[in-house]
């Protein structure tokens, strides 16, 4: 009987002893408990050099949407993260990181932010992965894994003429820089038809 007895005692205590942790465990506090890998999204972004301007800015804003999404349960329960890398504003360099993203077999990009970088990186993600280019001043081709942030510069020019044109504007000046993002402005500006009076004056 005391063998018995003592047998019952031992199935008693483990059931027990399983639901005491169980307890201990939910109860415990958040951060004692194992956190699941952040998600990692890849940005290729001009923090230092002639462009750092916007590229600064752009991890500002990273930083803070990275945070709100933490804040509010992350994707799918599990926090982000953002790795920034700074490609100086040289396409050389985008390139290279770009190329060092694909080898890792990462799904999107962020960036870069001119129109030099993307131009850059669109021939070399013909098969992906996903490129979010922050500048307008791209136009990827039908089926290309490359999107381009805000409205196209070819539709954003040819709306603003309309308007202009349509409120009586017929003397349009365009001041623009020499870099890619200028003559991208400049090629939207000539699809419009460049006026008579501007075909020989200096670009």
């Amino acid at each position: 009987a005391q063998g018995r007895d003592a047998g019952v005692s031992k199935m008693t205590k483990r059931p027990l002893f399983t639901l005491l942790a169980a307890a201990a465990l939910l109860l415990s506090p958040p951060a004692l408990r194992a956190q699941p890998a952040p998600l990692e999204i890849n940005a290729i972004l001009p923090v230092t050099g002639p462009a750092a301007f916007l590229g600064s800015k752009e991890v500002e804003t990273l930083n803070v949407l990275e945070r709100y999404v933490n804040g509010t349960g992350g994707i799918g329960g599990g926090p982000i993260k953002f790795v920034v890398a700074d490609d100086g504003g040289v396409p050389q360099t985008t390139v290279q990181l770009t190329n060092g993203l694909i080898a890792k077999n990462v799904n999107v990009i962020i960036g870069s932010s001119i129109a030099a970088m993307c131009g850059a990186q669109e021939p070399l993600v013909s098969r992906g992965p996903v490129v979010y280019c922050l500048s307008p001043a791209v136009a990827p081709p039908a089926g290309s894994y490359m999107f381009s942030a805000n409205v196209g510069s070819r539709d954003f020019v040819a709306t603003s003429i309309r308007y202009f044109k349509a409120h009586g504007g017929n003397r349009i000046a365009l001041l623009t820089s020499t870099d890619a993002t200028g003559r991208d402005q400049e090629q939207a500006f000539d699809a419009q038809g460049r006026p008579p009076d501007l075909a020989d004056r200096p670009r």
